[in-house]
């Protein structure tokens, strides 16, 4: 059994601790996570880690040691389909 979570906010990374450990229950044998923003402190990642999480991955809309995942390019295309902006950048 592969598990997985998705969180929009990690914070202290409690609620990712206790997903560990219940899919760790359930007989997971590896845990990866993915946030929206992630707002952990290095502390709080290594404690996120020592519960069992394999890889910690967030987008880059906050500076955090996990995030490395880019959406300017598509928050962009997003405006524009919806044509909330034009190529002027307006």
């Amino acid at each position: 059994m592969r598990g997985h979570h998705a969180d929009d906010l990690v914070a202290s990374g409690g609620t990712l601790i206790e997903a560990a450990r219940a899919l760790r229950a359930a007989g997971a044998v590896r845990i990866d996570a993915l946030a929206v923003h992630c707002l952990a402190s290095h502390d709080d990642l290594a404690a996120m880690e020592a519960a069992g999480l394999a890889t910690i991955r967030a987008t880059d809309t906050v500076a955090s040691a996990c995030g490395d995942l880019p959406v300017a390019g598509l928050l962009a295309d997003a405006l524009r389909e919806h044509g909330w902006a034009d190529e002027t950048g307006g």
